[in-house]
């Protein structure tokens, strides 16, 4: 490598290098903040890291030839893309290809670290990492091809195939590139062979993954919002907002003169205990009511420390609570634990939380 090009192409890389890095910790501040999706980006964040740190290390390529300038960085890359396939499998909860990849990464990885850094294994180093990038975007296309369209339709399913299609063509014309040329290596670091060329490219796919996965991202949340603004968090049914807006639907259907419809109301008995026993979550705090009070009252506040489970004291015969209606397989009571957080200034009474025109 000449001192030119490394004086040209070194702090290119780097700041591209810098890009990728902060991308990265982008991603890793969104992991901190979805939880649902954490594994899935803080995969891409460690992808973008291990992108940088192969840039960095290209950045450091002179004569004489170290490994780690050279094969070093190649890894990193194709490292890079095997954990970037895994966060995208996790994202799209698809089965994932560990051995496949682990595979993979043993053959071809292991060939680039045998490679000699000079000029003859430079060839088979560049093919090799080349094709590697390849195969790995396209056996990922093809795998979530299918749980793109199902979940967020065919504009989006578009937007995430064409443009990997697009960049597995590009790697595999680098690689065939390569292959015809094995005798004069075409590596990136070197003017001569359109290095300047490849960090516009690098730029333009690393912008297109991360705000095309942000928007995947943020139309996900958008759905689950929309879901969740329309059904009952404990039974899971359509709650009256939704039921309103089905009915206005089919109210307008049938002034237009289409097929009548009916309405079937159904009543559950007692569900006030049901909602009492499973309506609350671990964290959620509840009002402890004492009613053996004189009066009964609202005397402090509580925390649900274990969700509902089956009362055994229904099962024990010399127990007061005993249920003999009540069977292990079928248990007809639950129970709720709770820890006290604090007891309340003043009691509140029924008669007193009636009074109470917030509460009417």
């Amino acid at each position: 490598m000449s001192s030119a090009d490394a004086t040209t192409l070194s702090p290119l890389l780097s700041l591209v290098a810098i890009q990728f890095g902060l991308y990265a910790i982008g991603w890793m501040v969104c992991a901190v903040l979805l939880k649902e999706d954490e594994s899935a980006v803080v995969h891409w964040g460690l992808f973008l890291l291990l992108l940088s740190a192969g840039l960095l290390v290209a950045g450091l390529r002179t004569e004489p030839r170290t490994w780690w300038a050279f094969n070093g960085a190649n890894l990193l890359t194709l490292l890079g893309f095997a954990v970037m396939r895994r966060g995208v499998e996790r994202f799209f909860h698809v089965p994932p290809s560990d051995g496949e990849q682990l595979t993979m990464l043993a053959l071809v990885g292991g060939a680039i670290a045998l490679q000699d850094t000079g000029p003859a294994g430079s060839a088979w180093r560049i093919l090799l990492s080349y094709a590697g990038q390849a195969w790995i975007m396209a056996r990922l296309i093809g795998t979530v091809r299918i749980p793109v369209r199902a979940e967020f339709g065919r504009a989006a399913w578009l937007a995430v195939v064409v443009p990997g299609l697009v960049i597995v063509a590009l790697l595999v014309l680098l690689a065939l590139r390569q292959a015809l040329s094995l005798e004069a290596p075409q590596e990136m670091h070197r003017r001569a062979n359109s290095g300047l060329g490849l960090m516009p490219l690098y730029l333009f796919g690393s912008a297109l993954f991360n705000f095309g996965f942000m928007v995947l991202l943020t139309q996900r949340l958008l759905l689950k919002l929309k879901r969740a603004s329309r059904r009952d968090a404990l039974t899971g049914l359509e709650n009256r907002g939704a039921i309103d807006a089905t009915m206005q639907h089919l109210w307008a259907q049938s002034s237009r003169g289409a097929e009548g419809f009916a309405v079937l109301l159904i009543d559950v008995d007692h569900f006030k205990r049901i909602n009492d026993a499973h309506g609350h979550a671990v964290g959620d705090q509840v009002l402890f009511y004492h009613s053996n009070a004189e009066p009964p009252a609202v005397v402090g506040i509580a925390e649900v420390v274990r969700t509902a489970y089956p009362d055994k004291t229904q099962f024990e015969k010399t127990h007061h609570h005993y249920d003999p209606a009540s069977m292990p397989s079928a248990p007809r009571w639950d129970m709720v634990d709770i820890r006290y957080r604090q007891t309340l200034k003043t009691s509140l009474s029924l008669d007193r939380l009636r009074q109470e025109p917030k509460l009417k």
